[in-house]
């Protein structure tokens, strides 16, 4: 590469090379073949060795480009808007309605037993509205990408196309779950069990292929350059969610069984009777069980889990500049 000029502040620089290279080394490419061109700009930073573009000044050509021709190309930033589409409704759609659904079903259930909203349990029309939203959410994303991508990730790059594939295993196990939810046996059925580990377990492994993916999309579309995963805010940010939410599960757990052994211990109390005394049925209204509301405090702690640390990540998502 040789400096040509400095005009205004703007460093001018031209570079050589071979057309065809006898090394037989991948990254060296033959300048016959059409190529999509990356070209970056930005404010020098001293140093002698090359820096990583960051901001702005990143863009692609819309189309393969003739090396070897004069002529113009145009950039194109629809596919760095549709990453961003894709990651911020993927982040909503399972850290923010995914999680919250799973949770109304898997705790909420006893505690709403009894309230209804529109002729249906409370929790579970909580956990259909979300399960939906998020379902429009993730596929979304996934239409996004395909359609300004229009082919697959790329297998050279092993993170990447590891987040693809396992991505792709997320959305499918998201689709089929509610298809599986709309064929479900009637409560009481033989079938009801089998149905209901099923439904639970696709669910599960989609929730946690998106999670996997996630911290593998952290990995690679906020900074590139990054020496280590651990150098990103967005990594942190999810570890620290996945770690809160294993807390509030643990402490979920802990609060059913302790439920359930005192609801199943036989009360020793026996009522005092005088001779002559007649028995009267007397109906007891039921009373909300004392420790329901450390269940409330549990719940609205891991809800304010979900909101922090999803809005924090659309965040860091919207602020990356293409």
């Amino acid at each position: 590469m040789v400096v040509d000029s400095i005009v205004d502040g703007d460093l001018h620089c031209t570079f050589s090379r071979m057309i065809e290279l006898d090394e037989d080394d991948p990254e060296f490419f033959s300048m016959n073949d059409d190529l999509y061109v990356l070209v970056a700009f930005g404010e020098l930073s001293g140093g002698t060795t090359p820096g990583y573009h960051t901001g702005a000044g990143r863009f692609l050509t819309s189309e393969p480009v003739d090396l070897l021709d004069t002529s113009s190309a145009q950039t194109d930033l629809k596919l760095p808007r549709a990453r961003k589409a894709h990651a911020c409704l993927m982040v909503i759609g399972w850290m923010g309605l995914a999680s919250t659904g799973i949770l109304f079903a898997r705790y909420m259930k006893p505690f709403m037993s009894d309230q209804t909203l529109c002729g249906n349990k409370v929790w579970f029309n909580s956990h259909r509205i979300n399960m939906i939203s998020a379902l429009v959410c993730f596929v979304s994303a996934f239409i996004v990408i395909f359609a300004v991508k229009k082919e697959f990730v790329d297998s050279e790059i092993r993170v990447i196309y590891a987040h693809g594939i396992i991505g792709c295993v997320a959305v499918g196990l998201g689709v089929i779950n509610p298809i599986m939810a709309i064929f479900r046996p009637h409560p009481g059925t033989p079938k009801r069990p089998i149905f209901n580990y099923a439904h639970r377990t696709v669910g599960i492994l989609g929730w946690m292929s998106a999670m996997i993916a996630i911290i593998l999309a952290s990995d690679f579309y906020f900074d590139f350059a990054a020496e280590s995963i651990t150098d990103v805010n967005a990594f942190w940010t999810i570890t620290v969610f996945l770690i809160i939410g294993l807390v509030i599960i643990i402490l979920f757990e802990v609060f059913e069984c302790t439920v359930a052994q005192q609801d199943s211990a036989p009360s020793a109390d026996i009522a005092l009777r005088q001779p002559g005394d007649q028995v009267s049925n007397i109906t007891v209204p039921p009373t909300a069980h004392p420790a329901e509301r450390w269940r409330s405090m549990i719940f609205s702690l891991a809800l304010l889990d979900i909101l922090v640390c999803t809005i924090v990540m659309v965040v860091f998502i919207i602020q990356v500049e293409i």
